[in-house]
């Protein structure tokens, strides 16, 4: 009950948009939306000064605490993670490490940030490193890991243990060269996140 109530405050205090905040609680309930073949039920419409485009609750860094904290939820893909791994490049990977590392859920989870981008042209990447597992216990010990060791999971996760990753990159280019090159993808397991 005491979790449940830190998880609560924790979700309380971030400053989030309520649209953002409605339609995550909407799909994190099991809920699905779609279009119909009729008149349209919602209008919408956008202008350069709007708060949706110059409020700072809408920042990126606002937008990336409120997807972690649904994705660390019950029920979230994180919530029974063992190990986290967070696969992207530069401020993005720093800032989703950062704010994976804060939520208070993830005490007791391993959290491992990697650097890493799918090549432009060929075919799958990695399959030399020996795979994740090798990743986590090299990343555990403090030794380096390679790139290579996180884009194959190198075989079946150990008893007690579930491996989530997080792949924060937007572009629907670059997610289509992820999914190519990331031979192992698993549908429960692998999100995008950016």
């Amino acid at each position: 009950a005491q979790k449940q109530r830190l998880e609560d405050i924790h979700g309380d205090a971030i400053d989030t948009p309520v649209d953002m905040w409605w339609w995550l609680a909407f799909f994190h309930a099991g809920m699905v939306c779609g279009k119909v073949a009729a008149p349209p039920l919602l209008g919408w419409r956008q202008h350069p000064r709007q708060h949706t485009r110059t409020h700072g609750r809408l920042s990126i860094d606002s937008l990336r605490r409120i997807k972690v904290h649904f994705l660390m939820r019950r029920g979230g893909p994180l919530f029974t993670a063992t190990q986290v791994v967070i696969v992207s490049v530069g401020c993005t990977l720093s800032g989703w490490e950062t704010d994976v590392r804060a939520h208070p859920r993830s005490q007791g989870k391993h959290v491992l940030a990697v650097e890493w981008k799918p090549a432009k042209r060929g075919g799958p990447g990695g399959g030399k490193g020996g795979g994740i597992w090798t990743a986590l216990l090299r990343s555990r010990k403090n030794a380096e890991v390679s790139s290579e060791h996180v884009v194959q999971r190198g075989g079946a996760a150990p008893v007690g243990e579930r491996v989530v990753r997080l792949w924060a990159f937007g572009n629907e280019t670059v997610r289509q060269r992820v999914r190519q090159q990331v031979g192992d993808w698993e549908e429960s397991n692998d999100w995008f996140v950016a």
